[in-house]
């Protein structure tokens, strides 16, 4: 109730900090003034009322003020009248009665300026004016034009530009002028455009326009894009049917900012027509507006499925003929613009340019077609004879990019090319226009190929199998390396099947073979993407009589089980075994390093213990305060060492920040006996 409420405002400090109070204010301010609350509203207001007559403070009498803005209606305009010549307290009193926005308060506000001496508050009263947008005050703003008072004059004329009428355009233009159409401190520019817009909002629309009109060609005179561009927005606005010549007129102007500015107005009056129009315009324009429209063209496919398909209605013929221009900025509006437009008509053209002898036009319809929504495949397989090299590589990624498995003859004959670089873009497309049915065929290629042709045919063959389940891949694999003496080129195929059975296979065959079958098998390891493969690959690097292995299949072992779908403990277990085996100094840094990763009790006392080794205290010292800091159950004597000790050996960019949030942890760690593992640090069972 009202007593509750000036309970609450007494307790308000007038030096202390009040923002616990105001919180509780504001909010229920707020929750009084929801629909289906006015007798609580009204206790509330009534309350904030009595409590401006209680208090001396300027500061806390204004809270109380903007308070009654959200809960007060008529009752409290009175007293809100009664701050309005106050210099401190004006503001926030004409601001709470244009909030409570009623007849009422806005003639109050009326009289007010009419009754204020003082520029100061005069200038808060014409503020909450304007905020009221009431059309009741353009006499009084009028008549206050002249004032001698900058700042007064500046507000009057913003006032005007929220509240006026078709009256006051000409006092506006006059001061709009007189900045030079451009924006400075008395914002009249601002002002008048404001104003235009308000008159064509209330209908007045040829007088709207007549200022449209004027103030374009003052604007050019004088030399300012911005409110040209302001002009021009409004003229479109008032008359949408003639948005077309607007935008032809504008289009002819030399800046190209003001140009695009036109075609982004005209984007809200968008229609099949203007399309029309505008594609029918490429025919006669210069190369520069050109690019302009296209990319607009462009964008408006982008912004909206239904503008596209009115772009495609209107006919994409004159962007079709824009790609053999000479200009290569034109052109590349329209490769990227057609591509946009999603119109199937479209694709045969561009990818004739696949036939160009210019590397530049190649690798751009290259990049565009690939994200063309559409069949290209066929237009591509139709033209692939006319390409020249530069051409039949990108029809050759398009193909392979794309899937087309219909089109495997052509990759096939490419791999006969007599250029090089066809010759290799054909290899590596293979793997992606195989299917199941061409294994065999390309199992045949494999096993005549060069060592530089291996690896593409291999993932051919893993590829061609891909549809099938994975028995049935081990079982076509089996058979077909059953029947020749080099069976380890299919060691790589058969890795890719990600079988069990395949991996124990491929690591049978690495601990038997000799020469070109052993480094093939142990290729197919390290390619296995796997953890499984991992305990195959700790065999090798412990293995003393393997050391031609041992620095990748280290390495692949690392990669392997530093990752974090494992258990920070199940990382930290199989780090340590790498790190047993590490022999450079870079090795050992990275394991020290991934160890941070694991959370680990133990891997932070397994860092602890390189603490003192030169080359390896960085990363160790990283690793220690990494999980350290990050868990704070690690606690105890052990732990206070260790990171003591860190803090004595950091060295890098960041080590003042580190040590000081080492230095915070230790002052809050708890002094007691500490975290103890309750694992053995050997095994996990």
């Amino acid at each position: 109730g009202e007593e509750g409420v000036l309970q609450l405002l007494k307790t308000m400090n007038t030096s202390g900090n009040n923002s616990q109070v105001e919180y509780a204010v504001s909010g229920l301010s707020h929750y009084v003034s929801a629909q289906g609350r006015e007798a609580e509203r009204l206790a509330t207001s009534n309350a904030y009322i009595k409590a401006l007559s209680m208090v001396s403070d300027s500061e806390v009498k204004a809270f109380i003020i903007r308070q009654l803005g959200v809960t007060g209606k008529d009752e409290a305009i009175e007293t809100l009248v009664s701050f309005l010549n106050d210099k401190s307290l004006s503001s926030p009193a004409a601001g709470a009665l244009a909030t409570i926005h009623t007849p009422a308060s806005g003639e109050a506000l009326l009289k007010a300026l009419d009754n204020s001496n003082a520029d100061e508050t005069k200038i808060n009263i014409v503020l909450g004016i304007a905020k009221t947008q009431m059309t009741e005050a353009e006499p009084a703003l009028k008549a206050l034009l002249n004032v001698d008072n900058a700042n007064l004059q500046k507000v009057v004329l913003y006032a005007l530009s929220q509240t006026g009428s078709k009256a006051s355009l000409p006092d506006l233009a006059k001061y709009a002028e007189k900045a030079g159409f451009t924006s400075e401190n008395t914002g009249a520019n601002e002002a008048y455009i404001a104003l235009i817009k308000r008159v064509l909002a209330q209908g007045d629309v040829k007088d709207a326009q007549k200022a449209a009109d004027g103030l374009i060609k003052a604007a050019q005179k004088a030399g300012q894009r911005q409110t040209r561009e302001a002009a021009l927005e409004i003229q479109i606005a008032a008359n949408p049917g003639n948005a077309v010549k607007l935008l032809q007129q504008a289009l002819k102007d030399p800046d190209r900012d003001y140009r695009n500015a036109a075609l982004r107005f005209v984007s809200k009056e968008a229609r099949t027509d203007i399309y029309a129009e505008l594609l029918k315009s490429l025919k006669t324009t210069k190369p520069e507006v050109k690019v302009d429209i296209i990319n607009w063209l462009g964008k408006e496919c982008e912004t909206d499925p239904a503008r596209r398909i009115s772009i495609q209605n209107a006919g994409i013929q004159p962007l079709i003929n824009e790609l053999t221009s000479a200009d290569f900025g034109v052109k590349s509006a329209a490769v990227e613009t057609l591509v946009k437009t999603g119109d199937i008509k479209a694709i045969e053209p561009l990818t004739a340019l696949l036939a160009s002898d210019d590397n530049q036009t190649v690798l751009l319809v290259r990049k565009y077609l690939a994200s063309f929504n559409g069949d290209i495949c066929t237009a591509v397989a139709k033209m692939f004879p006319s390409f020249p090299d530069t051409g039949k590589i990108a029809g050759l990624q398009l193909l392979g990019e794309r899937k087309s498995v219909t089109n495997l003859n052509i990759v096939l004959e490419q791999i006969n090319s007599n250029s090089p670089s066809v010759k290799e873009m054909a290899y590596n497309v293979l793997k992606d226009v195989v299917s199941a049915k061409d294994f065999a065929t390309v199992c045949n290629m494999l096993e005549k190929a060069t060592p530089a042709e291996t690896v593409p045919l291999q993932q051919a063959a893993a590829s061609s199998l891909l549809d099938y389940p994975q028995d049935k891949q081990l079982e076509t694999i089996y058979t077909r390396m059953n029947g020749i003496n080099k069976q380890y080129l299919y060691y790589p195929v058969l890795s890719a099947t990600g079988a069990q059975q395949a991996l124990e296979f491929i690591a049978e065959r690495f601990a038997s073979e000799t020469g070109q079958g052993k480094d093939i098998a142990f290729q197919a390891l390290v390619n296995w993407k796997g953890i499984e493969a991992a305990e195959y690959l700790y065999a090798v690097f412990k293995d003393t009589s393997a050391t031609a292995y041992f620095d990748r299949a280290l390495a692949k072992y690392i990669e392997l089980v530093s990752n974090a779908g494992l258990t920070g403990e199940n990382r930290r277990l199989r780090l340590t075994q790498a790190l047993e085996f590490a022999q450079t100094t870079a090795q050992k840094n990275r394991i020290l390093t991934l160890l941070g990763n694991t959370e680990s009790y133990l891997g932070m006392l397994l860092a602890g213990q390189y603490l003192d080794k030169i080359e390896l205290q960085q990363a160790a010292g990283l690793t220690v305060m990494n999980i350290a800091l990050n868990n704070k159950a690690y606690t105890g004597k052990n732990v206070e060492e260790l990171l003591n000790k860190v803090i004595g050996i950091l060295d890098n960019p960041d080590a003042d920040y580190q040590r000081q949030a080492i230095r915070k942890h230790l002052a809050e760690m708890p002094k007691e006996e500490g975290f103890v593992s309750l694992f053995n640090g050997k095994d996990l069972t």
